[in-house]
């Protein structure tokens, strides 16, 4: 069967790139309604929580994104999209005076921003509620276990492959990225250091290693008759 490899965007407004939020609680960044800063320039998506030394707004919340053209793939009119695989990869540990520790459980949320890199785009994913739960409320694609350096091939669920179907001709996919300490409401950190942050730092299109970036797999099977010439009732 035919694949179709998208890269995510990497310019404009749809931008891959992460989301922060800093204040004196995790759990009121959590339920809070715009960031208070991010970036799409830098070589990886953060998406975890963290804490600093010092500080009344020393908590910090951070949520990765990503978003895909589907429509740029020429995937053709009609086509059944058979599976959706998104490959991504991680960065390395580090500890010290920065600890950062690559660990917990990373949901994949349907997106619904049309300009990812503003400050009221942080809730934007499908289903966020303003508090209470978010398994089972909150449109989930996937998940997978948080691990430094590694490299995954993850299979995003029948709720994905629907949505890539519906914007074969012109439309996006978009991926947010929570960590299971905003999905669960656990706010405990592991590790020592001026900065602590625990979850995960996922490669984005702007690192200069290009197998690393982040490409998703669409695998189709391609619908209708392609009509090239009719001679005699038949098509060739």
């Amino acid at each position: 069967m035919p694949q179709a490899d998208i890269s995510a965007i990497d310019t404009g407004s749809l931008d891959d790139g992460y989301h922060i939020l800093g204040s004196g609680s995790h759990a009121t960044n959590r339920d809070a309604t715009n960031s208070t800063s991010g970036s799409t320039s830098i070589n990886a998506a953060y998406v975890g929580l963290g804490s600093v030394a010092f500080g009344t707004a020393n908590k910090f919340n951070y949520r990765g994104h990503m978003t895909f053209n589907i429509g740029a793939a020429s995937i053709p009119a009609g086509s059944t999209i058979d599976s959706v695989n998104l490959k991504i990869s991680t960065q390395s540990n580090s500890s010290g005076f920065l600890t950062h520790t690559h660990m917990g459980t990373i949901y994949i949320a349907k997106g619904t921003w049309t300009a990812s890199s503003g400050s009221s785009t942080y809730n934007d994913f499908d289903g966020w509620p303003s508090s209470g739960d978010w398994e089972g409320v909150v449109t989930e694609y996937g998940e997978f276990t948080s691990a430094a350096s590694t490299d995954y091939d993850i299979s995003l669920n029948s709720t994905a492959v629907s949505d890539v179907e519906d914007v074969i001709s012109s439309g996006y996919l978009k991926l947010m990225f929570l960590y299971d300490g905003e999905w669960d409401e656990d706010y405990t950190l592991t590790g020592t250091g001026f900065v602590v942050f625990n979850g995960a730092k996922i490669i984005t299109m702007e690192n200069t290693t290009a197998s690393k970036r982040p490409v998703l797999e669409v695998v189709y099977t391609s619908g209708g008759v392609t009509y090239n010439a009719n001679i005699f009732g038949a098509n060739f």
